[in-house]
C-alpha cells in the first residue's frame, strides 16, 4: 500500500483488502464477546475467562478422558 502510486488501482486494491481483513476481526472479536457473555453471564466476567490462558509448558486439559467423554 505504502509504495503503491497515489490513485492507482493497485492502491485501492490494496486498501480495500486492510479494511475487509479489519471488518472481518472486529466481527469475530464482536462474536466471541456474545458467546462468552452468554456462557459466562456478564461482559466483565466473560473477559476474565476468555483471556486467561494457561501457563506455558502445561497441556490445554487437564483430563483428557473426561474431556474426550463430554
Amino acid at each position: 500500500y505504502e509504495y503503491a502510486p497515489e490513485g492507482s488501482e493497485e492502491k485501492t486494491k490494496a486498501l480495500q483488502n486492510y479494511q475487509n481483513a479489519l471488518q472481518r476481526r472486529r466481527y469475530i472479536a464482536a462474536s466471541m464477546d456474545l458467546v462468552g457473555e452468554f456462557l459466562f453471564g456478564t461482559t466483565e466476567k466473560a473477559s476474565i475467562v476468555m483471556k486467561a490462558s494457561r501457563p506455558a509448558g502445561q497441556p490445554v486439559v487437564d483430563d483428557w478422558n473426561r474431556y474426550k467423554a463430554m
